[in-house]
């Protein structure tokens, strides 16, 4: 949908931190980090 013009990029983020602020900050938002992070705000799934 990018590609078309009907859809938009996703968001990038410059550090796991910032990460994980803004998936707190928005409703059911879905986030990608390269490891797990302790906090109870946050659930964890593991793509392995």
């Amino acid at each position: 949908m990018t590609f078309t013009g009907t859809g938009q990029p996703p968001i990038t983020i410059d550090s796991i931190a910032e990460m994980l602020e803004k998936i707190k900050r928005t409703k059911y938002s879905i986030g990608y980090i390269d490891r797990r992070v302790d906090d109870e705000e946050i659930h964890f799934l593991n793509a392995r």
